[in-house]
């Protein structure tokens, strides 16, 4: 049940995790499949952070990378249908495959 205070918190805090990723993005304002994409992936993060809560049976870091691994092949996926998701998606892999350069 999404009504009443406890929902309005919820919700709140949903928006606003969603606004922080998306400014982290550099999207000034998402097409509507990624922003499908990423709430879809918020409520897997979610359920998979609950989960580990109650069970621990892998270590932090192994479901840090999991989430990580699943947000990259939502947005590839996401990708396949809009295309300003997939230019997204290939500046997002050329920023991260791009070598450091020394000082």
């Amino acid at each position: 049940d999404r009504s009443g205070e406890v929902g309005e918190i919820v919700d709140g805090m949903r928006a606003l995790l969603l606004e922080r990723i998306v400014h982290a993005l550099d999207v000034q304002s998402p097409p509507p499949l990624l922003r499908i994409t990423l709430r879809s992936w918020m409520a897997s993060v979610e359920t998979a952070g609950l989960d580990w809560l109650e069970n621990r049976d892998v270590t932090r870091a192994e479901l840090e990378n999991l989430l990580a691994d699943q947000l990259i092949v939502l947005l590839h996926a996401a990708g396949n249908h809009e295309p300003a998701v997939a230019t997204l998606f290939e500046n997002l892999a050329e920023r991260e495959l791009k070598p450091a350069t020394g000082s």
